[in-house]
């Protein structure tokens, strides 16, 4: 489990991460990110760990997604604090209307949204990593898990 939580943490940590700098503009990019970082960590993680049986695969798939998610998770609040910090903004108005009629509101208040925004936008992918990486375990099974010598199949 490490080995795939090592591979695809370092790609999702990295992914999270600039998703959480641009995050007006990746947020639809994120979810879909999260089924494939998902599917590989729980798929990767029964490929590394050749489970017994079916159970085991799917279980110990979903504990690596949702590691993997955990990750996910932290990245995006440090890019999306980053970004946050660095922009300093203190206006409110939809994205590309901001050049005339932005309306000025409390900074704190801008960062508390900053960071509510973030924790659910990082649970949400904490989520669907874990549930992907549920069926990366089992797809696992299906394609290239083969029963150990000694193991009862059927």
């Amino acid at each position: 489990m490490v080995k795939s939580n090592l591979i695809v943490g370092v790609a999702a940590f990295l992914f999270m991460l600039f998703g959480g700098l641009v995050s007006a503009v990746c947020c639809v990019a994120g979810p879909v990110l999260a089924v494939a970082f998902g599917l590989a960590a729980g798929f990767l993680c029964a490929y590394f760990e050749k489970p017994v049986d079916a159970e085991k695969a799917i279980v110990r798939g979903a504990i690596s997604g949702t590691i993997t998610g955990a990750v996910a998770l932290v990245a995006h609040f440090i890019g999306l604090m980053v970004a946050q910090l660095a922009m300093g903004s203190n206006v409110a108005c939809l994205p590309g209307m901001c050049a005339e009629n932005g309306v000025a509101v409390n900074p704190a208040s801008v960062t508390l949204f900053a960071v509510f925004n973030s924790c659910f936008y990082g649970l949400l992918v904490l989520a669907i990593m874990s549930g992907f990486g549920a069926v990366g375990g089992g797809l696992w099974t299906k394609t290239l898990g083969k029963p150990k010598a000694g193991t009862p199949t059927g």
